[in-house]
């Protein structure tokens, strides 16, 4: 681990700020702003909102300990403290949090994903409306077309009889010119 020290709060604070950490191990009990203060601030600024803060005090009171979770801190550890533990939880949630990165970032894409497939589910849903209705239209196109040769049909059937009476009148006037 590459390691930055903060003698006080407010150079804790703008060392975070200048590069950002992987993982801020921080004390309570500090020269200016303790560490409750300095995790708040941390917690409120956009740039390091997610860096996993683990507590490290002499102070052992549940009460210290919840005062440290409830202002932003992952984990809490009291003095005196073992170096591989230390190690192992900085370890824990250094890859914590490199998942959830990963997690959000997956989760923005499947969202940018949903609103790309809702928008062509949109489309596909004007498109399916507008081959109804074009099939609607060829069906009454069909529906015109049949219904005009049903009656060019009915119209032949009846021209053809009609047409070989009026010649046969014809013909039979004829007839009764000569007779008369």
């Amino acid at each position: 681990f590459i390691v930055r020290a903060a003698r006080n709060g407010q150079l804790a604070l703008q060392t975070a700020k200048h590069k950002l950490p992987d993982l801020i191990l921080l004390d309570i009990r500090m020269p200016g702003m303790d560490g409750y203060e300095v995790c708040r601030n941390l917690k409120a600024s956009p740039e390091t909102k997610d860096v996993p803060i683990i507590f490290i005090s002499a102070l052992e009171e549940e009460g210290d300990k919840l005062k440290a979770f409830n202002s932003g801190g992952v984990d809490y550890l009291t003095k005196p403290f073992y170096e591989a533990e230390v190690l192992a939880r900085a370890r824990t949630h250094i890859s914590l949090s490199k998942t959830k990165q990963k997690l959000e970032g997956q989760n923005l894409s499947l969202q940018k994903e949903i609103v790309e497939r809702k928008q062509i589910e949109k489309k596909l849903n004007q498109t399916l409306v507008k081959l109804k209705k074009t099939q609607t239209q060829m069906l009454q196109s069909e529906k015109l077309a049949s219904i005009g040769q049903l009656a060019a049909g009915i119209a032949h059937e009846i021209n053809n009889p009609t047409a070989f009476i009026n010649n046969n009148l014809d013909t039979l006037a004829d007839y009764q010119k000569d007779i008369n």
